[in-house]
């Protein structure tokens, strides 16, 4: 189960790394180096929990000079188990205070207008040498007239 929490934290924390913010709420946002930070954070949690798997496994198969294949008892697991979740809490409540004592209110985005609401896009100008296109205007035939 703490395996599933620490790749949602490493994912997570890829994409704050790589946008550089953190979206607390709706409201608020943590940006730049205190994103970093947290998204370092994150990203660390599982390398970190990886890497006490395998101190913990060499040290309970050095101890125990268990055969391969051999499995680690109940209470070895449960040792394992606290320590990887502690790993994940602290790392949890260092990303929130981080984030609760950096974060600013979200720029608001303008509102998109409704359809058919304010002006148009502009259209491109009328090839000249379309004949089923309107007439134009006398102005714009006598510069035409002229580069000719």
């Amino acid at each position: 189960m703490c395996c599933f929490v620490e790749v949602g934290m490493f994912v997570f924390g890829i994409i704050t790394l790589v946008k550089g913010r953190f979206q607390l709420s709706r409201t608020k946002v943590v940006v730049g180096a205190p994103a970093y930070a947290i998204g370092a954070i994150l990203t660390a949690v599982l390398p970190v929990a990886l890497m006490i798997g395998v101190i913990v496994g060499l040290a309970v198969f050095a101890q125990a000079g268990a055969a391969p294949g051999e499995g680690i008892n109940a209470q070895q697991r449960i040792a394992y188990g606290s320590v990887d979740a502690g790993v994940v809490l602290v790392a949890l409540v260092a990303v929130m205070a981080i984030a609760f004592a950096t974060a600013k209110e979200a720029a608001k985005k303008p509102r998109a207008t409704p359809f058919g609401a304010g002006s148009l896009p502009p259209t491109a100008p009328p090839d000249p040498n379309n004949p089923y296109s309107a007439p134009q205007s006398d102005q714009r035939d006598r510069l035409l007239d002229d580069l000719q």
